[in-house]
């Protein structure tokens, strides 16, 4: 075989592993924050080079050394990759929720500080500090996603379970 089909085989094997639904959904909640794509990309390429570094790295080792992961740690493994999803949607969730009630509170809370022009807010909001905190760490919550479902995976390559 050449290089070439070896490859286009390896990119096509990735794209179908890259569309489970565990992937889409773990991505999708990570970026439907963002608006735009230019914004989005740089998340979900985060997200990618988490998970492929542990892919690598774990599964590498897996390989080359010849180690088997026991049945017991494999689940392990796969059931943080579960909480994690849930954990994601639940802090999705509670994003839409504190949304909502901000905008819903905004009109009657901006009419009682019209008095003060240059009102120094003494109590931002909670979406206002998660924003501020997240805001530096766009890329660095989607890597550690990543790392933690490639580890899912790396368990899989030679799990004595399924062997």
């Amino acid at each position: 075989m050449s290089l070439a089909a070896l490859l286009a085989f390896g990119f096509l094997l990735g794209m179908r592993h890259a569309t489970d639904a565990d992937h889409v959904v773990a991505v999708s909640t990570i970026v439907s924050r963002e608006r735009r794509l230019g914004a989005a990309a740089p998340i979900g390429i985060s997200w990618g080079l988490g998970h492929m570094l542990t892919l690598v790295l774990v599964g590498g080792a897996i390989v080359l050394f010849g180690i088997v992961i026991p049945p017991r740690i494999g689940l392990g493994m796969e059931f943080s990759v579960a909480i994690l999803l849930v954990l994601l949607g639940a802090l999705n969730l509670r994003s839409l929720l504190f949304s909502q009630q901000s905008d819903r509170a905004a009109p009657a809370h901006t009419a009682r500080h019209a008095h003060a022009m240059h009102h120094a807010h003494p109590h931002p909001s909670l979406r206002v500090r998660w924003a501020a905190f997240t805001a530096g760490s766009s890329c660095i919550r989607p890597f550690a996603v990543g790392v933690v479902h490639g580890l899912a995976g790396s368990a899989a390559v030679r799990c004595s379970c399924s062997a």
